[in-house]
């Protein structure tokens, strides 16, 4: 059974991220179906960012010891991004759309 299950999501994994799915454009924005985003992509942003915020804490001890001035580039690139990605990006809308 967990064989079965093994497979079948990853089946889904690679057939959401394929490149007709991935790449389908509208105009001059590349966009995301909505059901790829909500049910891969938008875990995918919860998972890296408490992965990072789980990171962090090690990383931001070292920044904070070596140049306190510049914790936010460490916590920008490894909690932030992802939290954006996750949280403030529209639905459909590819991460690379952002400027």
């Amino acid at each position: 059974m967990r064989r079965i299950l093994s497979i079948l999501l990853l089946s889904v994994v690679l057939a959401a991220v394929s490149p007709p799915a991935a790449t389908a454009a509208i105009g001059d924005r590349n966009e995301i179906p909505i059901g790829l985003d909500v049910g891969v992509m938008r875990p995918v942003g919860i998972i890296a960012t408490i992965g990072g915020a789980a990171v962090m804490v090690p990383v931001g001890l070292f920044t904070l010891v070596t140049r306190p001035s510049e914790i936010g580039k460490p916590f920008d690139a490894i909690v932030g991004g992802p939290a954006r990605f996750t949280w403030k990006r529209p639905l459909g809308e590819s991460w690379g759309d952002r400027n």
